[in-house]
């Protein structure tokens, strides 16, 4: 029996394969996908081979709901004049562990969804004029405008979540991803170490022998004499013999 493909918008399955690192082949490795956060350019049919297990279809962010594990879901664009529809986002409640969350540069309106996502520590949303069901968010201003807003309501978000309206700062989501640790010094050799190194150099040292033509004669002379000397021997005078003795 053929499974019905899983539609996915290009831009979400664009941003599946930057996050896997590689083209989702199965619906399982939806479920492995942690960080959501790039949805700079789509995927092209036409250059990328989508599996048959995928549908591109322009508009559907549904496939999201799959990703069980899904920790931070940041919506980045090229730029900030641009606008993402993401559909009705029915989908976001299936994504129970999702704990940090960027929908600035969406269509989402519905704050409703977001007592559904039990882990949910950070939040940055679009503009408050885009809004609705705002009586479960209690704002409280701040320095420089920027709007916190912890929710005391019962009928509201806990009060650790902290939210942020607007795009500033760009982006609110903190970086999940750990810098390099730096190099590790390498460990000086140990006094045994160096003591097996002496040693094998003293055995395997061969005498050098350094050759020096010294010039008495002729250049027709001179020459054929130096190449009947032996290669690394020492110090080879060449002394003009008359042609005809050679």
């Amino acid at each position: 029996m053929l499974q019905t493909p899983i539609p996915m918008d290009p831009r979400l399955l664009g941003a599946v394969k930057r996050a896997l690192g590689r083209m989702p082949a199965v619906p399982y490795d939806l479920t492995q996908v942690k960080v959501l956060d790039n949805f700079y350019s789509p995927v092209d049919p036409y250059w990328d081979n989508v599996p048959e297990c995928f549908a591109i279809v322009r508009g559907d962010f549904s496939a999201i709901g799959r990703m069980e594990k899904l920790r931070q879901l940041s919506v980045v664009l090229s730029s900030r004049n641009q606008t993402l529809d993401m559909g009705d986002f029915s989908w976001l409640p299936r994504c129970k562990n999702l704990q940090h969350l960027d929908l600035a540069l969406t269509n989402f309106s519905d704050c409703a969804l977001l007592l559904q996502l039990p882990a949910l520590k950070t939040l940055r949303l679009p503009e408050r004029e885009q809004l609705v069901h705002l009586e479960a968010l209690e704002t409280v201003c701040l320095p420089k405008g920027e709007q916190l807003i912890p929710l005391e309501a019962l009928d509201a978000l806990p009060q650790s979540v902290k939210v942020r309206m607007g795009l500033t700062p760009y982006p609110s989501a903190p970086e999940t991803f750990k810098a390099p640790p730096p190099p590790k010094p390498k460990p000086e050799p140990s006094g045994k170490a160096r003591a097996i190194v002496d040693e094998v150099k003293r055995r395997t040292a061969a005498p050098c022998w350094r050759l020096t033509l010294t010039r008495r004669a002729p250049a027709a002379c001179w020459t054929a004499r130096s190449a009947a000397c032996p290669t690394g021997t020492r110090t080879c005078p060449t002394p003009w013999i008359p042609r005809e003795i050679r």
